[in-house]
């Protein structure tokens, strides 16, 4: 669902991107207790594929998951390693994340893309978009935003939530053997078989943006800034939208 927003032969915005998967959670289930654990493996694990088997080449990172409130009080529970608070295992945790991501900010070739989080209309306090409010990833960390489809803040905010992207009704594609049985089809010609909501679909089409961008030939310490500087609100006083900078007319008949 995530990557067809990126390389989908119908949806994606890039669709010559080269995607490699990270096993970190089954997509859009109750988290695990070792969740944390796992995703932070799983940015070390990226870490090293990049500055080994990518070190030449631009990579985006997709980061379509979150870690809100709920499960660190959760896991305070079933955890026994003297925490006093939800707040102190959190912090505890976000340390860790901290420093693998600072690290991954810090490769010439990478960009991180993050979705802002699902509650509605809340501050962003999901780990890892949280850590878009700290100043060292302000200029490789893009914390994506979800609108209505007119445009309308839906998802979660905050300051350094500076791009957004429609995050509901969202086409997803069709299974390899097409409608399951009682699916909703969308338009069965291009494959499309329901709908979701969330940011993580959000995210997934400014990745896939910033690929475009970076194929077109903006440099890989501009592609962001550029990014920001085209979108713009579809409705007064809406937070500003993902925009390729193609008009309609440009578009092949």
């Amino acid at each position: 669902m995530v990557t067809s927003k990126i390389a989908g032969k119908t949806l994606g915005a890039a669709r010559q991107a080269k995607i490699i998967p990270v096993d970190t959670l089954p997509g859009r289930t109750p988290s695990r207790v070792d969740a944390a654990i796992m995703i932070i493996d799983g940015f070390a694990k990226i870490y090293d594929h990049i500055r080994g088997a990518n070190n030449r080449s631009n990579c985006i990172v997709n980061v379509s998951l979150g870690l809100g409130p709920p499960y660190w009080g959760e896991l305070l529970l079933l955890n026994q390693v003297g925490f006093g608070t939800s707040g102190e295992i959190r912090e505890h945790y976000r340390k860790a994340m901290y420093y693998i991501l600072e690290e991954l900010n810090l490769l010439p070739n990478a960009i991180l893309v993050i979705s802002a989080g699902n509650e509605l209309g809340t501050e962003v306090n999901d780990i890892p978009a949280d850590l878009g409010a700290e100043v060292e990833f302000r200029n490789r960390t893009v914390v994506v935003g979800g609108t209505d489809r007119h445009g309308n803040n839906l998802f979660q905010k905050s300051h350094f939530v500076r791009v957004s992207v429609q995050a509901i009704g969202v086409a997803i594609p069709c299974g390899p053997r097409g409608p399951a049985r009682g699916e909703k089809v969308i338009n069965l010609r291009l494959g499309l078989c329901g709908s979701l909501a969330g940011t993580s679909l959000a995210a997934p089409m400014v990745s896939g943006v910033l690929a475009t961008m970076l194929s077109a030939g903006v440099p890989i310490d501009k592609v962001v800034r550029h990014m920001y500087s085209l979108a713009y609100p579809r409705v007064k006083g809406g937070p500003k939208v993902l925009y390729n900078g193609i008009s309609t007319s440009q578009w092949h008949s």
